[in-house]
């Protein structure tokens, strides 16, 4: 009789790179918590509301959220400044926080 089994590891996902306006390349991993893929979700889910009645607060939460997201990568210090500087684009953030959510999804 044949061991059945079930191989979690396959669900393992890849780290993902974040290249900047400027260039620079953040490394996440591609398995972040539940919690954090739950924030993103709701996150966006509320973008798509609050863009059309207060875009001033829709783009400093993406610039937040681009934060928690860069920051993930250990190698690097990240600040506000660092967003302002390097993902301060409203196409760009709403493009990352959508490819993110994408990328979680698959």
């Amino acid at each position: 009789m044949a061991t059945r089994k079930i191989d979690l590891s396959t669900l393992y996902k890849e780290d993902i790179e974040i290249v900047s306006l400027t260039g620079t390349t953040y490394t996440i991993p591609g398995n972040f918590s539940s919690e954090l893929f739950v924030n993103l979700y709701d996150t966006y889910a509320e973008l798509k509301k609050l863009k059309a009645k207060d875009i001033k607060r829709a783009f400093e939460m993406m610039k937040e959220w681009a934060l928690a997201i860069i920051s993930m990568d250990k190698s690097k210090e990240v600040t506000m400044e660092t967003v302002e500087r390097e993902f301060n684009d409203f196409r760009v953030l709403e493009m990352l926080l959508t490819n993110l959510l994408s990328m979680a999804n698959e």
